[in-house]
């Protein structure tokens, strides 16, 4: 085991107590998963520190073991091909400069900010019918990233109409770097892989509601940063959804990068307790919605945007 393992496995071990005992967590450690793929991870180490970019300023400290692991994890442990995905991320990184911008976390998307917003989050703003119609929230301090979505308040053609790929591929970036900031913090602090859900309400959505010019540019802007920030996403759960949106989904499907499509899951009609059980993956019950079988009756929760900007 590399020098490197053993210093991150010591401060994991730590870490592990902050986690919340009283409730069953079904993340996986990080310390376990450093030490079934110590040997891939070094490989891809050895690989991509021959990149110049690897040894910019405290690069080598930022791209550690756990920020290797997770190639190795998305890529089935294929050295090769979870060293490239790595070495694409670090010149992504500083394409946009994102090493350089520090904590965002306090700048998610968010339909209350004013106007230092992303891009593509004005004008989603503006077509949306009310203020919950996609929260981002982190009601569990050592849990993950959880988006509600309620797709019956989302004009999906006037956003097709009023934006541009690019505007939603930049959002995506910055999107996906606040979360992928939360979930680094939260791993490391845990000592437990954290990942993303989604639960998107479907109720009351007709079929004429979806316009597929819309879900195209969507996954095309996905596909942008799929490989840039690999074990983040850990499920997406349509949730009240009629009968035709598995029809709809079989269309869209291709749209969308394959390692998101397949964590695709459609609910039925009505909340049931499997689908509890699954959201209590990500979230305590206490700060479930009670509609989503949860205990708290509070709603819309705290954006994550208002969490960080108060610290």
């Amino acid at each position: 085991m590399t020098v490197e393992v053993e210093s991150s496995l010591a401060k994991l071990n730590l870490a592990t107590e902050v986690a919340d005992s009283k409730t069953v967590d079904h993340r996986p450690l990080i310390s376990d998963l450093l030490k079934k793929h110590a040997d891939k991870i070094e490989e891809v180490r050895n690989i991509i520190k021959e990149e110049s970019l690897y040894n910019k300023d405290d690069n080598a400290k930022r791209y550690d073991d756990i920020w290797i692991l997770r190639f190795v994890l998305s890529h089935k442990k294929n050295v090769k091909s979870a060293a490239k995905a790595a070495i694409k991320t670090m010149q992504y990184r500083e394409e946009w400069k994102l090493n350089e911008m520090g904590d965002i976390r306090h700048k998610f998307p968010s339909q209350t900010a004013g106007d230092d917003q992303w891009p593509f989050t004005a004008a989603f703003n503006k077509n949306c019918a009310t203020d919950d119609c996609m929260l981002h929230t982190q009601p569990d301090d050592n849990r993950g990233v959880i988006t509600y979505i309620r797709l019956q308040d989302m004009n999906q053609q006037g956003l097709y109409e009023s934006t541009t790929i690019e505007d939603m591929k930049q959002t995506y970036i910055y999107l996906n770097e606040c979360i992928f900031q939360v979930h680094d913090a939260v791993t490391r602090k845990t000592g437990r892989l954290t990942k993303h859900l989604r639960i998107v309400d479907m109720g009351n959505v007709g079929f004429r509601d979806m316009h597929m010019k819309y879900l195209k540019r969507d996954g095309e802007a996905s596909k942008y940063t799929e490989d840039f920030y690999p074990q983040a996403l850990g499920a997406i759960v349509a949730v009240n959804a009629p009968v035709w949106v598995s029809g709809i989904w079989k269309i869209a499907r291709p749209f969308f990068p394959s390692r998101f499509a397949e964590k695709v899951n459609i609910s039925g009609s009505k909340i049931s307790s499997k689908d509890t059980e699954f959201f209590l993956k990500f979230i305590s019950k206490e700060n479930l919605p009670v509609s989503l079988g949860g205990s708290n009756e509070e709603w819309p929760i705290e954006d994550v945007a208002t969490k960080y900007s108060k610290k």
